[in-house]
């Protein structure tokens, strides 16, 4: 079976990438700045050269579960740990932030992000 990305959606494709650069961000200590496809995403410190990521780019709507089970909802009560809040709404959708006067383009997710199918 071959797998076909639509003409007018391939931004809207998630892809797994390696992280082959990271930039430093003044005054922070906690996030640090990497290029993905042309985009600069903020990431943690913690995001090391070499890890192979999921690239979500800005607009893509994401499956719900997903969103649950990495506790991205900005409404906590919609998390799998209710305790945990992130930055999505309720529908999904990712969305370009600015965090330290960089636009983060994107959201990177660990390849373990997808456990949630084995659940």
């Amino acid at each position: 079976m071959k797998i076909t990305v639509k003409e007018n959606s391939k931004n809207y494709a998630c892809s797994v990438v390696e992280i082959k650069n990271l930039f430093p961000i003044e005054g922070a200590d906690k996030i640090q700045r990497c290029n993905i496809n042309g985009n600069d995403v903020i990431v943690s410190k913690d995001i090391k050269l070499g890890d192979k990521m999921l690239y979500f780019p800005s607009l893509c709507k994401l499956n719900l579960d997903f969103c649950s089970f990495n506790n991205l909802f900005s409404d906590s009560q919609l998390n799998a740990d209710v305790n945990k809040k992130g930055y999505l709404s309720s529908n999904g959708r990712t969305k370009a932030l600015k965090l330290r006067g960089i636009i983060s383009d994107g959201l990177l997710m660990p390849l373990e992000s997808l456990n949630f199918i084995n659940k």
